[in-house]
């Protein structure tokens, strides 16, 4: 940057502000107008020079108020890059401000008052002085003018003088006028109080409005005193103060007087006489009153170029310079692709001139900008525009190959899609002489394309094969250039194509390649062969734009389930330079997984798990996940390849090795876990991104969980608990009523309530049924299914969800809104479920008819439907855990995550308590039994010893223990949550609810029987790892032709005929599941075992738990009736575990010892109701006088009259029996841990709501008996009581609950602190139930229930709509995957 001349104007002088040295103020004095600028005149001359152009600059100049001056001087163009002239105007001076005003002088003071006269006012002060006046800004001068002459084939010169090129041009000649100066803006004097002086105020106001503004007083106040700071304040001078008054006088006076007794006494008397009034003040000096404005900014000058056409001799004058910009380009490559390393022609270029002056008569160069792609030679390749475009006109420039670039080389060396790469084609104008760019001449670049003029198109194949299969592979070689390629063609590029196996597990030898037999296009047809070596061949020619199909085959002779293989194929073309020496242009990958196919189960055999695979599961994954469910937890398993199979549609037929007729998942797997990958993967011919889920109809995975007692483990290693929280409320949102078999309707809300309230009986509820026609009460007092009949038995399909779906009418009301009527409605029938069916959660779905309840009925509107109708359907349980999501978002690889805590977790959460105890029994009975140790530990156990667990040994035992903590944790909370009414449930209600606790009680007394068997030969029955005559089932070597082929394990001889014919399936009944229980003995247990220890802890965990539940004081001023109730049963449930887990005991009820006493009492003891049904538990064959067979409707066998029945009070329900159908007695267990747990043992006497106890003295018991109880006392009863304080003192620590109560008298941090002890662990999991959802608890430890899902109808309508378009697009998917496999596959070995 160079500043070659300034002619600026002189700036004018600022107003000298008034003084203050008298009376008055003195004025301002005015400033002084800027010049105006100069003039230059200059003529320009471009020199060439070895070290670049030179520019002289010779002329004359003339500076405001001087001579004309002479100037003459040569610049390097290529050093002084701008060039600067400068004639601005001066600028005006700023305007002065005036002086202040002088204070007015005091006033005289007034003569002080005598003992003759008053005092005298004081005089009046003096004037303060005026103001001094301001003076406005002075204008600034004009602009000067700027002549710069030269030739036209100097013209380029001119560049040197642009600053900018974008938006506009804009020149370094500054001609502009000079600014005007400021006025100051003079300010209200301040009155001692800090008040305005308004009328300055005023004054102001009028100058504005003068100069055609409206501004408001208080605005300009504002304005005065922030302007005053910076400005200074001007004021007038204040006027004097009035002099002082005169002074007061007092005095007084002695007068002397005779009082009664005639004595002179003395009398005083006060004179007084007033002092002056202060004298009145001056007034105030005057103010300016002329408007102050600023200076006049001066007119701009004038720059011109005067240029002398060479040809003609003749000047022509402009006042801009020529701009050429580019328009358009036209380029091409011989192949008409922009190949990598190929050379690219510019055609034609398009230049516009968009200025009114033409362009110098000397060359422009235009080059091309290297960039990632392109690579130029500027010295070589350049195009020359012509000399003198005219203005405002395009030019078509033909550069006859002169201008070309070369494209950068490229490797191909990794799979993918083929080369699509894109670059910017900016080329660059420049002047010759002075090498000035043109910067606008290209500024936003053409995109070109950078692709290889062939490449492959989509390969067909199928990611998952099993062994023998033949598959078919296609695929096809595209020509998308202009031109012929091959060894045939002009060019003589050659094309070459190949086939690798690159990586994976499988071995190449197993893999068979070729291209079938008549394959068209290609040089040779090469057999069929093993990939030890590279499959090749050529494609002699390959025209422009055709595409040649190609067609292999795939064979897989063998490999292990889930092993992987990897292909690479290659596509080569011959290089430019070298048509026979051929390059990689595209490379595509594709593979294969090794898989098996499901055609269900042979009779006998029944696995637990389902493993939900696809092509993505790794074979370390696959081995990692058969060590843990296998090796680890000793479960069956079986695969389902959603890669292979093409669907995960429960209902759908699957064909089946087994039987003539298809099967289902759905029929197959009943009661049983699937554990779902639910990883993405590519599904289909276009590698469709899904995953497992996607294939999900969730109104067949809810009827499956209900109805099928299915459970879900949904495994993906990346989730958060946040997306699975998403998924999990869609599902609960899911129409799936169609199914449902029950329909209940009702008139009114009310006569829904009134049916809750039967079931659940809630004490003092008002059933109002007065104002209900005969029609109503027909509908709405049908007869309730009984129930009861099914508390004390587990199995007995409760599991299933509520199978019933309610409408309830509604009718409308005048001059109510239908609309908010029904959803408030639908409110309060949330609220009732809530209430009465904690365990559930419903959908809520409420619709209303448009038309109003008219007021009177006539023939046009007794025809309109009015009202609406509110649907129940129940959705998810939130007691019982159906469908797991892992939720630990792990950011390691899924193998490693299969064997971590969290996932053990799901697992164990999705298997179940009946494996849950067989867990138990491998754990610390039998120890693991598999091919590496085919024997097992019962010997030990029977001897009296104990397994010694290992590290993994004992962490499963432990996630097991939190498990069933868990699950009869989440029971008890949720039934309790929710108690704002203070309702209550009935008993039966209440222990049908709490299905897990009644499920560890019915486990734990039918593993309780004592056995006489010592040694192997007569040992005690367990389950079955294997069935009778039927080999260990593993589907990883499942063979089409021979079926399932591993060797046959031999059934261990611990195992009794007894569970020969056992079935894995616990809790599903009927067509669904026909298979017996299982029924084994690994107890009795003593509390010295690690077995007892383990239990133990669990009863202690429980005890506590509910001791949590039932704290706080708003419970014991206002008691809850449920919450009291869940306490008793569970409670009461609880000591029937202890009881079934003391060593050699057995009901007093059954001792021989006891028959004479027994028939000796006029009254029998009840016996308890068994958990053990009849239709699962048959009689033993075990020597064991004391456990005897169960029946359905037994006779007391005991008394004179065998045919006496005696009634068991159980719920308000009398059972008949003659055998104990368990050994719980409140001699033992109940009434020893009354203290602990603080309850009164009349909570478990005969009559009580709870189970039934016998109360016989402990003097009449044998002497064998006495010893047992009083070992317990002494010991466990001890242990465990200790256990439990332990847990709830811990809890009470962590809650921060000390002081006996003071900082939580209510406990609600006590029971937050409990639940956030047995829920904690299972945050990295998400699951329907209500704590498994959201773990957030409310202040006082509790969630408030379970959350019903109210909708509209039309809300649930577009949900069905969405839902019915999923599945129809779901049928589609894989109907089209079917046809596309069908095509796919070729035949089998």
């Amino acid at each position: 940057m160079t500043l070659i001349i300034s002619v600026t104007g002189l700036d004018g002088y600022n107003g000298r502000n008034g003084g203050s040295n008298g009376r008055h103020g003195e004025n301002a004095t005015n400033p002084t107008p800027g010049t105006d600028g100069g003039e230059i005149d200059l003529y320009l001359v471009e020199r060439d020079n070895i070290n670049g152009a030179l520019a002289e600059i010779s002329g004359q100049y003339r500076k405001p108020g001087y001579q004309v001056g002479n100037f003459q001087q040569t610049y390097i163009c290529a050093t002084d890059d701008l060039f600067i002239l400068e004639a601005r105007g001066g600028n005006g001076g700023n305007g002065g401000n005036g002086g202040h005003g002088a204070n007015g002088s005091p006033g005289k003071k007034g003569k002080n008052a005598t003992q003759y006269s008053s005092g005298g006012d004081g005089k009046r002060g003096g004037d303060g002085g005026d103001a001094g006046a301001g003076t406005s800004g002075a204008d600034g001068g004009e602009g000067g003018t700027i002549t710069l002459q030269m030739l036209d084939t100097d013209a380029g010169l001119l560049m040197m003088f642009v600053q900018s090129w974008t938006p506009t041009v804009s020149f370094a000649l500054d001609v502009s006028g000079g600014k005007g100066g400021k006025y100051y803006l003079f300010c209200a004097s301040i009155c001692s109080s800090g008040a305005t002086d308004f009328s300055l105020i005023i004054l102001m106001q009028a100058m504005l409005v003068g100069m055609g503004h409206q501004v408001r007083a208080d605005v300009l106040s504002s304005l005065v005193l922030s302007h005053s700071l910076s400005v200074g304040i001007i004021s007038t001078g204040s006027g004097g103060p009035g002099g002082k008054g005169g002074k007061s006088y007092t005095w007084t006076e002695t007068k002397y007087i005779r009082n009664y007794e005639g004595n002179s006494v003395p009398q005083y008397v006060t004179h007084y006489k007033s002092g002056g009034s202060d004298g009145p003040p001056g007034s105030s000096g005057h103010k300016p009153t002329h408007l102050l404005y600023d200076g006049r900014t001066g007119d701009n000058g004038s720059f011109r170029f005067l240029i002398r056409d060479s040809t003609r001799n003749e000047v022509i004058e402009y006042d801009e310079i020529f701009d050429i910009r580019l328009h358009h380009v036209v380029a091409h490559s011989v192949t008409g692709v922009f190949e990598p390393e190929a050379q690219i022609y510019i055609d034609t270029l398009t230049i516009l001139n968009t200025s009114t002056m033409p362009t110098p008569r000397r060359d422009i160069c235009v080059t091309v900008n290297d960039n990632v792609w392109i690579s130029n030679k500027v010295e070589i390749d350049y195009a020359t525009l012509p000399q003198v475009i005219t203005p405002q006109t395009s030019l078509e420039i033909d550069c006859k190959q002169s201008l070309s670039f070369f494209l950068r080389k490229h490797i191909v060396d990794q799979p993918g899609p083929p080369l699509r790469a894109t670059d910017l084609l900016r080329l660059t104008a420049t002047m010759t002489g002075i090498r000035k760019i043109f910067p606008a001449f290209d500024i936003e670049g053409r995109p070109i394309n950078i692709q290889y003029p062939i490449e492959f198109t989509h390969i067909s194949h199928i990611n998952s094969m099993v062994v023998s299969q033949i598959a078919k592979v296609k695929w096809g070689v595209q020509n998308r250039s202009e031109v012929d390629f091959g060894s045939l063609a002009p060019n003589g590029r050659c094309i070459r194509v190949r086939l690798d196996r690159k990586a994976g597990e499988v071995s190449p030898s197993a893999l068979r390649f070729g291209l079938k037999a008549g394959q068209q296009g290609v040089a040779t047809v090469h057999p069929v062969q093993t990939l030890e070596r590279e499959y090749l061949f050529e494609i002699p020619l390959l025209r422009a734009g055709e595409t040649l199909q190609l067609e292999a085959t795939l064979e897989l002779i063998e490999a292990e389930i889930f092993e992987h293989v990897e292909f690479w194929l290659y596509l080569e073309l011959g290089q430019i330079t070298a048509p026979s020496l051929p390059k990689v242009v595209h490379i595509q990958s594709f593979s294969v997984r090794v898989s098996t196919i499901y055609r269900g189960f042979p009779a006998g055999f029944y696995p637990d798990v389902l493993l939900v695979t696809n092509h993505k599961t790794a074979r370390d994954e696959f081995m990692a996940w058969t060590n843990l469910l296998k090796q680890q937890l000793g479960l069956r398993f079986f695969v389902w390849d959603i890669s292979q199979m093409g669907h995960f549609g429960f209902t759908r037929p699957i064909p089946t090795l087994f039987s003539n007729e298809p099967t289902t998942l759905m029929k197959d797997l009943a009661g049983k876990t699937m554990i779902i990958l639910d990883n993405e993967f590519e599904y289909g011919d276009y590698a469709q991104t899904v995953t497992a889920l996607n294939f999900v109809i969730k109104r067949e995975w809810l009827q499956a969980m209900h109805e099928n007692d299915n459970k879900f483990y949904v495994v993906y290693s990346k989730a958060d608990r946040n997306s699975r929280l998403i998924t999990l409320e869609d599902f609960a949102r899911t129409p799936f009523e169609a199914w449902k078999q029950k329909k209940r309707t009702f008139e009114r809300v009310q006569n829904l309530t009134h049916h809750l309230t039967e079931i659940t009986d809630v004490d003092g509820f008002s059933k109002d049924t007065s104002e209900q026609d005969d029609d109503e009460a027909s509908e709405d007092n049908t007869e309730i299914p009984d129930i009861l009949a099914d508390i004390e038995n587990p199995t007995a399909d409760t599991v299933k969800l509520v199978d019933e779906v309610i409408d309830i009418k509604i009718k409308a009301k005048l001059f109510r809104k239908m609309q908010t009527r029904m959803a408030n409605k639908a409110t309060k029938v949330g609220k009732n479920l809530k209430t009465f069916r904690p365990h559930i959660q419903h959908l809520v779905i409420y619709q209303w008819h448009e038309a109003k309840k008219p007021l009177f009925r006539t023939k046009k509107n007794c025809n309109e439907k009015t009202g609406g109708c509110i649907t129940v359907i129940p959705s998810l349980t939130t007691t019982k855990q159906r469908i797991v999501f892992s939720a630990a978002a792990w950011d390691e690889s899924p193998t490693t995550f299969v064997q971590t805590v969290p996932n053990l977790r799901g697992v164990i959460a999705g298997l179940g308590i009946d494996i849950h105890f067989r867990l138990l029994e491998r754990i610390f009975i039998t120890g693991p039994i598999n091919e590496d140790n085919e024997t097992d530990d019962i010997g030990l156990f029977l001897t009296g010893g104990f397994r010694i667990l290992d590290e993994g040994e004992k962490q499963l035992a432990e996630v097991l223990k939190q498990q069933i903590v868990y699950d009869v944790a989440v029971e008890l909370s949720t039934i309790c949550d929710g108690i704002a009414a203070n309702s209550t449930l009935k008993d039966e209600q209440i222990l049908e609810m709490m299905e897990s606790l009644r499920r560890l009680v019915w486990k734990t007394e039918s593993l309780s029987g004592s056995t006489s068997a010592t040694t192997k030969e007569n040992s005690l029955a367990t389950i079955a790892e294997d069935v009778s005559s039927s080999p260990e089932l593993d589907q990883a070597h499942f063979d089409q032709n021979n079926g399932y082929s591993d060797e046959v394990v031999s059934t261990p001889q611990i195992y009794s005929e007894l569970v020969r014919n056992n079935g894995p399936n616990t809790t599903v009944l009927g067509d669904i599941n026909e298979e017996e229980e299982t029924t084994f003995f690994m107890f009795p247990v003593g509390q010295n075992t690690p077995l007892g220890e383990w239990l133990m802890d669990v009863l202690a965990q429980l005890y506590a738990f509910i001791k949590c539940l039932r704290a706080g004081i708003h419970q014991s001023i206002l008691p809850n009736r449920r919450t009291v109730k869940i306490q008793q049963q569970s409670m009461d449930l609880l000591h029937r575990v202890g009881d079934a887990t003391i060593v050699g005991f057995a009901d007093p009820r059954s001792s021989d010892s006891l028959e004479a006493l027994r028939k000796e009492q006029s009254t029998a003891f009840g016996n308890q109701m068994s958990i053990v049904n009849e239709e699962y538990l048959t009689q033993s064959n075990i020597n064991n006088e004391n456990q005897q067979g169960i029946e359905i409707d037994i006779k007391v066998d005991s008394g004179p009259d065998p045919s006496t029945q005696v009634p068991n009070q159980f719920n308000g329900l009398s059972f008949h029996s003659s055998a104990p159908k368990s050994i719980a007695s409140g001699l033992s267990f109940a009434s020893a841990m009354t203290s602990a747990t603080r309850m009164s043992s009349s909570s478990f006497s005969s009559s009580g709501t709870s189970a039934s106890r016998s109360r016989v003295s402990y003097k009449q018991l044998d002497t064998n008996r006495q010893k047992t109880i009083k070992s317990f006392k002494q010991g466990a009863k001890l242990q465990l009581r200790k256990m439990i304080q332990n847990h709830y003192k811990q809890w009470k620590k962590d809650a921060n609950y000390f002081l006996g109560g003071v900082l939580d008298p209510s406990k609600k941090a006590l029971r937050r602190s409990a639940k956030e002890a047995v829920f904690g662990p299972f945050e990295v999991l998400v699951d329907n139930t209500l704590y498994g959802r959201d773990l957030t608890k409310k202040g006082d430890g509790q969630m408030g229930g379970v959350k019903n899902i109210i909708v509209s109808d039309p809300e649930y309508e577009d949900i069905r709509t969405s839902e019915t378009h999923k599945i129809n697009d779901l049928e589609d998917m894989i109907s089209k995957f079917f046809n596309f496999r069908s095509n796919m596959i070729e035949e089998a070995i």
